[in-house]
């Protein structure tokens, strides 16, 4: 877009104003509870990358070095010498923003709708997502405001995680195929969090994949809560039993002590059936990883332990190197086992890992399982 219609513009006048403007948002929670509209993150690249809502639209008022230099000038300088040069870079790149915000606002109306109004964010909701909405709004186009930006999203994360819904957990040795079965019930229609594949990690000591990174925990948060908030509250709501640290993220607290507590529906399967499934299934031959895994564990492991988990990697003898670690992780499962009490806990024998037998019916159980306590009141009326 050509710069003309903003060349003779006085954008500390522009500045002044939108600094003392009132404006009505959209809430944290009102975006969350509906989820009905695009996002436009107007942040810095290293913010964005960092954590950012899902889904979100990177438009940066200012790059990282830019934003370095404006932040500088403040602590040696002063908000006023601050606030003139942002305007200075600001000025120079408004062909350029105009353009981005353009491609973003219909990149997001094609998602949501020509009539939707993507909301516009910066980390507190300051002069940043302010003076692109105004940008936004002399380009033509209709911005809200997200109350309290991207600071407010992380805070209604926390009060969302705290919801109460009828979770169970699927669990299970290592090796179990715990993965698959969650992946053929959500077929069917129920709701499954796949932690893992959030994570981008297996959950195991063996979990790690080669070609796929991690997110950080901030952005595998952000992604977990986008859904668990439409995870309906009058539903079951599956999870795949892990440590609340998988990998390098981190399970947020408030829905960490949730999963804790829940029902639990425990498979098992035979130990070797289990190893020739892991063999098949992580496919991993790599020495060096392996080797890294049981090293991770190795106090826990034992030193006798650990040099035979070695030695059979050495010499290629996976199936002894998987019954090591998987001696281990048996032991783990067991000490869960005896935090759940037999009200809230099923167990089911599977015949082989990942399938579940024509008479066993999980999601069955986990209704009944889940089913919220009577209240005695309602059983009298």
């Amino acid at each position: 877009m050509a710069s003309s219609p903003f060349s003779n513009l006085d954008l500390a006048l522009v500045y002044k104003s939108l600094h003392h403007a009132t404006f009505n948002g959209v809430s944290a929670d009102q975006y969350l509870d509906a989820s009905n509209s695009g996002v436009i993150d107007v942040r810095s690249p290293s913010e964005f990358a960092h954590g950012h809502i899902p889904g979100a639209k990177s438009v940066p008022l200012f790059t990282d070095n830019e934003r370095a230099v404006v932040g500088t000038t403040f602590k040696q300088q002063g908000q006023e010498s601050a606030i003139t040069l942002g305007l200075q870079i600001a000025k120079g790149k408004i062909a350029y923003l105009s353009a981005e915000l353009e491609v973003a606002i219909g990149q997001l109306r094609e998602q949501f709708g020509s009539q939707s109004r993507p909301l516009i964010h910066c980390w507190r909701g300051g002069m940043r997502s302010r003076s692109m909405k105004w940008l936004g709004e002399q380009l033509g186009y209709q911005l809200d405001l997200l109350d309290g930006g991207y600071k407010a999203f992380r805070r209604a994360g926390v009060s969302h995680f705290k919801r109460s819904k009828r979770i169970v957990v699927l669990a299970g040795p290592t090796g179990g195929g715990k993965t698959r079965i969650l992946e053929r019930i959500a077929r069917q229609g129920q709701q499954v969090i796949d932690l893992e594949s959030l994570a981008n990690h297996r959950g195991s000591v063996f979990g790690g994949y080669a070609d796929r990174r991690q997110p950080s925990t901030e952005q595998f948060q952000n992604d977990l809560l986008m859904q668990w908030v439409r995870c309906r509250e009058d539903q079951v709501v599956w999870f795949e039993g892990e440590s609340q640290v998988i990998g390098r993220v981190v399970i947020p607290e408030e829905l960490w002590q949730q999963l804790t507590v829940a029902p639990m529906i425990f498979v098992d399967a035979d130990v070797e059936k289990r190893v020739q499934f892991l063999l098949e299934d992580y496919g991993s031959r790599d020495l060096e990883s392996m080797t890294y895994a049981a090293t991770r564990i190795k106090k826990r492991l034992g030193g006798l332990r650990y040099q035979e988990a070695v030695d059979s990697a050495n010499k290629g003898d996976w199936e002894g190197f998987c019954r090591v670690m998987l001696e281990y992780y048996d032991k783990y499962y067991l000490k869960a086992l005896e935090k759940r009490g037999p009200d809230v806990l099923r167990k089911v024998k599977l015949e082989n890992p990942g399938r579940l037998e024509a008479d066993v019916d999980i999601v069955a159980l986990a209704e009944i399982l889940s089913k919220p306590p009577r209240n005695p009141r309602e059983e009298k009326a």
